[in-house]
């Protein structure tokens, strides 16, 4: 994705094993998806915002123009 991901994190103070076990995948599924080397479904990316504390927009749409 993009350094949102990592952002919120570890504003949050959340290890990258911490988001895997509370999503229920191993650490290197999560670091691939927090690094764009694996994409998301949206009920996933859900999740994640949830355990972050944001939205989706903030996550995976931040660079996106609107026009």
């Amino acid at each position: 994705m993009n350094n949102a991901m990592k952002q919120y994190r570890e504003r949050i103070g959340v290890t990258q094993s911490q988001m895997a076990e509370q999503l229920g995948i191993a650490v290197s599924t999560y670091n691939m998806i927090e690094n764009g080397k694996r994409g998301v479904s949206v009920i996933f990316a859900k999740k994640i915002s949830l355990l972050l504390n944001t939205s989706i927009d903030n996550l995976f749409f931040k660079d996106v123009v609107h026009i």
